[in-house]
């Protein structure tokens, strides 16, 4: 079922809903306010009525008995010269009860006496009631009489529930108009609301075929939630292009930076292949060439991998101690560097990973090793999740310190250092992956500061 669908059938149902409802309530309403009035009629008819003394209340229901029935006349009308009553009307019935709580007085329908009518006619008090007689609803009333007696006076309601029935009927024709109304209506608002949607839905079913084509959607401008869902859209595209042009980019690097190593690699096989006669010594050099070449590659593919999957974004995040991480660091480091490598740390622990921050941290102890003159010293220091390595190498030009942390980034010097020029790279990937940030500073007496920035916690692990 389509969203204008379901949204249409939304209007039917609350426009339905709120006419059956409507309807409902205005009956009981009217038929309440009816029955009330009737009532309130009728309790003054009979109020004005009780106030005649006994005999005079049957000489007057015999009256009406004999208006109604003139063939049978139990007490005759009122003599000569005396003005009659006016008529007892034809929806009306009316009956006298003694101090016993018997008739002995009825105009109309015989009116049945309950416990609660015998109790008035001796003690005094009001009392209505509605019951059914002969399948027709009546409205009775009861009121004590004077000089001792009741008053029963009975009402047929029948015309009263035929008016109700009639306003009834007549609502909910209104409400069927009502709901045929307001589905017209809700398709025809459906159809505008969803027209932007629509458009937005082709040109991103569109785009979808054409995996190329990741410019902005139109639509972005608009102030309403079809605006924010087409500007979500392009941040998505704007993303999805970023990281196309990145992912184009590292396989261009790449594949230049492969280049060298298998040119290399390939040139010293094919020598090996070629000129068996060789020297030995010559062997042995084209060989130990071989394989630098095939390490180097190795390295190279080791970093290019880590790299294009995140700098080990993989893993889980949890609570490491730092000091401990870029301990064994340093320890690896202090094995092949030429020079003393110190530590200075302060306890202190992050949420990340540990593994891509070892990695990080090696990468920076190497590049200072790398770097530093022979037998000079590198300095670490560990506090408040951040790391910084020092070396004593030729510094890094303050236009270049941005520039080296980018993929494949080296220096005009480096031609004679080893390495990839995706150390740095992969060191910044990890700050960014656990919120924080990797740069470049120029030490005080020469030499360059590497800083690693993580969100610590300074409580240590125990």
């Amino acid at each position: 079922m389509s969203l204008r669908t379901r949204l249409t059938l939304v209007v039917v149902a609350t426009v339905l809903v709120m006419g059956a409802a409507t309807a409902a309530v205005g009956s009981w309403a009217t038929r309440h306010e009816l029955y009330r009035q009737a009532e309130t009629t009728l309790l003054g008819e009979a109020r004005r009525f009780a106030v005649r003394p006994p005999i005079a209340r049957i000489r007057l229901i015999e009256t009406y008995d004999a208006d109604r029935f003139p063939d049978a006349e139990p007490g005759g009308p009122p003599g000569p010269g005396r003005d009659r009553p006016p008529p007892l009307p034809q929806d009306r019935s009316v009956q006298n009860l003694d101090r016993a709580g018997t008739v002995d007085a009825q105009a109309g329908y015989d009116l049945p006496v309950t416990e609660t009518d015998r109790r008035i006619a001796a003690t005094g008090g009001e009392a209505t009631r509605t019951q059914r007689l002969d399948s027709e609803p009546r409205l009775m009333v009861v009121t004590v009489g004077a000089r001792g007696g009741a008053v029963m006076f009975a009402r047929d309601l029948t015309e009263t529930d035929a008016t109700v029935s009639t306003l009834r009927n007549l609502v909910i024709l209104v409400c069927g108009v009502g709901v045929l109304i307001a589905a017209l209506i809700g398709l025809v608002v459906t159809r505008r609301a969803m027209r932007p949607i629509e458009r937005l839905t082709d040109d991103v079913t569109r785009r979808a075929g054409t995996p190329d084509d990741l410019g902005p959607l139109d639509g972005a401008t608009r102030g309403d939630e079809v605006g924010r869902l087409t500007d979500g859209y392009n941040r998505l595209l704007a993303s999805l292009a970023a990281s196309r042009d990145q992912q184009q980019a590292l396989v261009a690097d790449t594949s230049h930076e492969l280049r060298t190593p298998i040119t290399s690699l390939r040139t010293s096989i094919e020598l090996l292949h070629r000129a068996p006669e060789l020297p030995a010594d010559t062997r042995a050099e084209l060989l130990a060439n071989a394989v630098a070449e095939l390490e180097e590659l190795t390295h190279l593919v080791d970093e290019i991998v880590l790299l294009a999957t995140g700098a080990g974004a993989d893993g889980p995040m949890e609570d490491c101690d730092l000091v401990a991480i870029v301990t064994a660091a340093v320890e690896r480091t202090r094995r092949r560097a030429s020079g003393p490598v110190t530590l200075e740390a302060t306890p202190c622990t992050v949420t990340g990973r540990a593994a891509a921050i070892e990695r990080a941290v090696t990468n920076l102890l190497d590049n200072a090793r790398k770097w530093s003159p022979e037998g000079s010293a590198i300095d670490v220091t560990v506090a408040e999740g951040r790391v910084t390595v020092r070396d004593r190498g030729p510094g890094v030009p303050a236009e270049d310190r941005e520039r080296v942390f980018d993929r494949f980034a080296r220096g005009p010097d480096a031609e004679e250092v080893p390495g990839s020029g995706l150390g740095l790279a992969i060191v910044r990937a990890v700050a960014e992956d656990h919120g924080g940030r990797a740069r470049l500073e120029a030490a005080p007496d020469g030499g360059t500061i590497a800083v690693l920035e993580l969100p610590s916690d300074p409580a240590p692990i125990y």
